[in-house]
C-alpha cells in the first residue's frame, strides 16, 4: 500500500468515527422543556380519541414518564422491546409511566403491531410521523428513541436509542429518588 491509499483509509475511518460520535452522542444541547409546538401537535389514541402532546403529559404530571418512540415497521424499535420490558419490570409499582409515541403512517398497522408485540403502556399515534412538530423538537435522527420527563413536566433526558442505555436507567432512577 502506498502513502495515498492510507492516508485515505485513514480519512475515512476519522470521518466514519466522527459520524458515529455524533449520532450517538453529540445532539446539542439538551432542552429542559418542550417546545409550544411540540407539545401542541395533535396524538392519535388507540381508541380514536384525539390529544395533544402536552395533554397528554399534563395527565402523567407527577409521575416519571419514559417516552419511547418507535414505530411498527422498524427492526430496532421491536428488537429493543424485550429491554422496554424489562425496564418497566424494574419500574413495576414506582411512580413511572410509559409512553409509546408512534410514528406510523398506517394507523392499521401501528394497532396490530401494539397486539402482536404485546407492548404494555399507553399508546399514541404521532400526527405528521417523523417530520412532526414533536419529531424537530426531538431533532429526530433515528428510532427507537427514549425521552425521560420528570414529574414536573420537565426534560430530564433528551436523548437515548437503547432501552438500556446508563444514562436512561440513571434519569428515570433519578427522577425517582428526588420523587421520593
Amino acid at each position: 500500500m502506498n502513502s495515498k491509499t492510507i492516508i485515505g483509509i485513514l480519512l475515512a475511518a476519522g470521518v466514519a468515527f466522527v459520524a458515529m460520535k455524533r449520532h450517538t452522542f453529540n445532539f446539542g444541547p439538551q432542552p429542559e422543556t418542550f417546545s409550544a409546538e411540540a407539545l401542541a401537535n395533535p396524538l392519535l389514541g388507540t381508541d380514536g380519541e384525539g390529544s395533544t402532546l402536552g395533554e397528554v403529559l399534563e395527565a402523567y404530571r407527577g409521575q416519571t414518564v419514559v417516552i419511547d418512540v418507535w414505530a411498527s415497521w422498524c427492526g430496532d424499535c421491536i428488537k429493543g422491546l424485550p429491554k422496554v420490558r424489562d425496564l418497566q419490570a424494574a419500574t413495576a409499582g414506582k411512580n413511572v409511566q410509559f409512553l409509546f409515541l408512534s410514528v406510523d403512517e398506517d394507523k392499521g398497522r401501528w394497532k396490530r403491531a401494539i397486539k402482536k408485540h404485546r407492548i404494555e403502556g399507553a399508546h399514541f399515534l404521532v400526527d405528521g410521523g417523523w417530520k412532526s412538530d414533536f419529531g424537530k423538537f426531538l431533532r429526530l435522527d433515528w428510532i427507537p428513541r427514549y425521552v425521560v420527563v420528570d414529574p414536573r413536566g420537565r426534560v430530564a433526558l433528551f436523548k437515548a436509542i437503547t432501552a438500556d442505555d446508563e444514562q436512561l436507567g440513571r434519569a428515570i432512577e433519578g427522577k425517582l429518588a428526588g420523587a421520593e
